[in-house]
């Protein structure tokens, strides 16, 4: 009877233990079913103070040295000012984003238009985001004005050895706000956030499904007949969404509560167990 005691209290722990070592197991995300997958999205935030001067992903692209034009990074955000300045030289102003992903994205721009005026001579004038893929194509959305548009939502379609661009023009009312890029498949879409909060999508375009390089802001300067535009950009965020933990999952084969339940259990059995080897003893007798 005492041996048999005996054997049930060792057994019971060894269960118990057992029972915590499975709970804690831990596989490749990759020997998972789809929906026990830990799925996980890589952002950067960035924003634009004169901290972000060394960012490691942000390259400033200032204007060339003469130029009347600015750039410079505030406690408000990056200011971008161009004049209305005949023979300014050329050159895009801006910054480029050492961003990757090889499938979906979404890039989150928060910026204010503080002036753009329509250009006396050139096509149009204004801010475009460019998204370089490993291809050379480059889709791009932007805002700006002409002579006859007064203010426009602009997408093209290009290849980097391409010089035309296939532009079309949409009228906007923007000035302030959030600009929500997505990839998803061969799709980019354009959402718009207002001042209210509220959030609504107002373009789609085609996108090849190209793995990303890098994210290109710029305000164009052309050698003459540009009007005056500032922008002031505050914060930027990227996100990788095509990326999957490659580490190791936890698998909750049982819950805490479950685990707390077996604990008590065990412990409840183991003595009991005690409790009747020690009557047991007690009624033998030595």
């Amino acid at each position: 009877m005492r041996n048999a005691m005996v054997q049930t209290m060792r057994t019971v722990v060894l269960v118990v233990l057992f029972t915590g070592a499975v709970s804690s197991i831990a596989l490749p995300a990759a020997w998972l079913p789809a929906q026990d997958r830990q799925v996980v999205e890589a952002r950067v935030d960035i924003p634009f103070v004169p901290e972000s001067a060394s960012h490691p992903l942000l390259v400033l692209n200032r204007p060339p040295a003469g130029s009347l034009d600015k750039l410079e990074l505030t406690t408000n955000g990056l200011l971008i000012k161009q004049v209305e300045a005949g023979g300014s030289k050329a050159k895009t102003t801006g910054f480029t984003l050492n961003v990757q992903a090889p499938s979906a994205f979404a890039l989150m721009l928060d910026y204010d238009i503080k002036q753009l005026e329509a250009p006396k001579a050139a096509r149009v004038q204004g801010m475009w985001i460019r998204f370089v893929l490993e291809g050379g194509e480059i889709p791009a959305l932007g805002v700006v004005s002409g002579p006859k548009m007064k203010r426009g939502l602009a997408t093209t379609a290009r290849h980097s050895d391409t010089v035309k661009l296939a532009m079309q023009l949409e009228p906007t009312t923007f000035t302030s706000g959030t600009w929500i890029i997505e990839r998803q498949g061969n799709e980019l879409r354009l959402s718009i956030g207002e001042a209210t909060g509220s959030y609504r999508i107002v373009k789609r375009m085609p996108c090849p499904e190209q793995p990303l390089k890098e994210i290109q802001v710029w305000c164009t300067r052309y050698n003459f007949g540009n009007g005056p535009a500032e922008f002031l950009f505050k914060s930027a965020r990227f996100i990788d969404a095509s990326q999957v933990v490659g580490q190791a999952v936890r698998v909750p084969w049982l819950s805490a509560a479950t685990w707390s339940r077996l604990f008590y259990v065990g412990c409840l059995l183991s003595a009991c167990g005690f409790v009747g080897w020690y009557f047991y003893k007690l009624k033998k007798g030595p």
